[in-house]
C-alpha cells in the first residue's frame, strides 16, 4: 500500500484569505507611513513659522517697522532677489507683491527671508510651497511718532489694521480678532500681519520655483484665505480663516499677530510713542510733547507760574507709558 503524502497544498480559498490579509497589512502600513510623513511636514511648517516670527520680531526691534513682502512670483533657482523685501514706498508697485483691491492697506507677497537674515528654505512650508505674507503696509513704515494723515501711518500710530481672523466660516462664524476697540486711535485688536501655508493639498499655492498659482480650493475657508482668481493677486479681502468646521479639505496653517501682541512678545515698547496731546489741568490746557516709552518730558506749555502756581517745577512733567498711553503726572505744579 502506498503511503499517504503528508504535505498538503493550500486551497484557492486559503490562498485568497492569505493574500487579502497581506493586502490589508500593506495598506495599513502605507497609510501609517503617509500619515507619519505628512505629520513630519506639518511640524516642519509650524517650526518654520515660529522661526520666521522670531525673525520678524527682531526686525521690528531693529527697525521699528515690519518688512514689506518679497515678490511671490520670484523663483528660488533663478531669481537673484529671491526673498528680498520690496523697497518701494508702501510696498506697492512691485511685480509679484499684490495690493488688495478691497482693503487697500493690505499687501501680499512671500516672506522676505533674505531681508530677515534667514535661509532661503525658510520661505517655504514643509510641502514645498511658498509661505504667503499679508501685512498692513502702514506698519512697514519706521515709527516716527507722527499722526497718520491721508492714509499714511507708521508702526506706532497707524489705525488702519483691519485683518480679522475667523474660525468655522458660515453660520457658525467666530471672530478671534476684531476691529472694534482702539488704544490712542491705534487699532490694537485686529491682526497687522498673517503668514499662511496652504498645507498638504497645495491648492492655490506657489511652489518654490513657480511663477503662478496652483488651482484654487473649493473649500469655503481656504478659498477666502487666497485671492479669488489664480491670475489676480489683488482680489482678496481682510478676512482669514484658521479652521473650516467639518471640512475634509481644509488644511491651511497660519499665524497672525495684533500690533500689541507683537510688541509684547518682543518687548518692543519703544516702537510706540505717546502722541502730542493737550490735557485740562491746573486750570489751564497743558500740552504734552511727543515722547517714547519710559521717557519723562516737561509740558510744552504753559508754565506753572502762568497758571498761578508759585512752587514746584517751571513746568509739570509726565512719563510715557506702554502702548502709547501717558502715565500720571510725575512732577506737578504746586502752590
Amino acid at each position: 500500500m502506498r503511503k499517504k503524502n503528508p504535505h498538503k497544498a493550500f486551497t484557492l480559498i486559503e490562498l485568497s484569505i492569505v493574500i487579502i490579509i497581506i493586502s490589508i497589512l500593506i495598506t495599513g502600513a502605507l497609510s501609517v507611513s503617509v500619515n507619519v510623513i505628512n505629520n513630519a511636514k506639518i511640524k516642519v511648517t509650524k517650526d518654520r513659522l515660529n522661526e520666521v516670527y522670531k525673525a520678524l520680531g527682531n526686525y521690528v526691534l531693529n527697525n521699528k517697522k515690519l518688512p514689506c513682502p518679497a515678490p511671490l512670483t520670484d523663483t528660488k533657482s533663478s531669481s537673484t532677489n529671491y526673498g528680498i523685501a520690496s523697497s518701494e514706498n508702501f510696498c506697492a508697485n512691485t511685480s509679484g507683491v499684490f495690493q488688495s483691491s478691497s482693503s487697500t492697506n493690505l499687501v501680499r507677497g512671500m516672506v522676505p527671508v533674505r531681508t530677515l537674515g534667514l535661509s532661503l528654505d525658510m520661505a517655504e512650508d514643509g510641502f514645498g510651497s511658498k509661505f504667503e505674507y499679508i501685512v498692513d503696509k502702514n506698519y512697514t513704515l519706521a515709527s516716527s511718532g507722527t499722526s497718520p494723515t491721508s492714509g499714511v501711518g507708521d508702526f506706532g500710530t497707524s489705525s488702519t489694521a483691519n485683518i480679522i481672523i475667523f474660525e468655522k466660516p458660515g453660520s457658525n462664524n467666530l471672530a478671534i480678532t476684531s476691529t472694534s476697540g482702539t488704544d490712542s486711535s491705534n487699532n490694537s485688536n485686529s491682526a497687522v500681519f498673517v503668514i499662511l501655508s496652504v498645507g498638504a493639498n497645495k491648492l492655490g499655492s506657489y511652489g518654490f520655483d513657480s511663477t503662478s498659482r496652483n488651482a484654487l480650493s473649493t473649500d469655503t475657508a481656504e478659498a477666502l484665505n487666497l485671492p479669488s482668481s489664480i491670475s489676480d493677486g489683488t482680489s482678496y479681502g481682510s478676512s482669514f480663516y484658521i479652521s473650516s468646521g467639518n471640512s475634509d479639505i481644509y488644511d491651511d496653517i497660519l499665524i497672525y499677530k495684533s500690533r500689541n501682541s507683537l510688541v509684547s512678545d518682543f518687548n518692543a515698547l519703544n516702537t510706540i510713542p505717546c502722541q502730542t496731546t493737550s490735557e485740562t489741568l491746573y486750570g489751564g490746557s497743558i500740552v504734552w510733547p511727543l515722547a517714547w516709552y519710559n521717557q519723562v518730558v516737561s509740558a510744552t506749555s504753559p508754565t506753572c507760574s502762568s497758571l498761578g502756581y508759585s512752587a514746584g517745577p517751571a513746568k509739570p512733567t509726565k512719563r510715557c507709558g506702554a502702548f502709547g498711553a501717558w502715565d500720571v503726572v510725575i512732577n506737578p505744579c504746586l502752590q
